[in-house]
């Protein structure tokens, strides 16, 4: 018989009932490691991290593009002594990078050393971040470690810029070890220590820029 309230089921069949809930002591048990080593792996993934995200936006782009075109066009210009043009020997050519690179760096590393530090904080997730089971030094770590790659890419590119205005004059002695001894190791421990500083400066003054 039909019911005005009720509804049977097609072929009389009924949902099977809802599994029991576990109770705490069913939980398996998640073991966290907070080992140095772990520690170490967290802090190349978000250097990594951060170093794709910094690479992809436009600023650094047209910041990156303005160095070298700057530099291409200057070069000339620079490449003289005593009003007569000089052949382009390696050491020349890194000086001459140099005044022009240095100024252009300098404002990757104050912009995005304000950018990284107050990322979570502008994004008002800081204390979601902080509650998170990753260490503090570690995430200071990483974006630091970030920063220096992004000057590792941008030394890279002067070096490159570099040997092409060589190739260009018809100079073909390019000292490669020169430019990996001035630009990666004497050049970046420079600006490392110059990360070092504005990365303190952002977490100590309230202030963005």
């Amino acid at each position: 018989p039909m019911s005005l309230f009720h509804r049977k089921n097609k072929g009389g069949a009924f949902s099977p009932p809802a599994p029991p809930v576990l109770s705490l002591s069913d939980v398996h048990k998640v073991h966290q490691t907070f080992s140095a080593k772990f520690n170490f792996y967290q802090a190349g993934y978000l250097a990594k991290f951060e170093f794709f995200k910094i690479i992809k936006s436009v600023f650094f782009l047209i910041v990156t593009a303005l160095s070298v075109i700057s530099f291409v066009l200057i070069y000339p210009q620079i490449a003289k002594m005593y009003g007569t043009p000089i052949h382009p020997v390696t050491y020349s050519v890194i000086e001459a990078a140099m005044m022009t690179f240095d100024f252009f760096i300098i404002i990757l590393i104050v912009f995005y050393s304000g950018v990284l530090v107050w990322r979570e904080r502008d994004a008002r997730v800081d204390e979601l971040i902080g509650a998170s089971p990753v260490a503090p030094y570690t995430a200071l770590v990483s974006k630091w470690a970030a920063l220096i790659l992004v000057q590792i890419l941008f030394l890279l590119i002067l070096m490159t810029a570099g040997i092409f205005i060589q190739l260009h004059e018809g100079y073909l002695k390019i000292e490669l070890s020169q430019y990996i001894r001035e630009l990666f190791v004497f050049k970046l421990i420079s600006l490392a220590i110059t990360s070092v500083m504005a990365m303190t400066v952002q977490v100590l003054v309230n202030n963005k820029y």
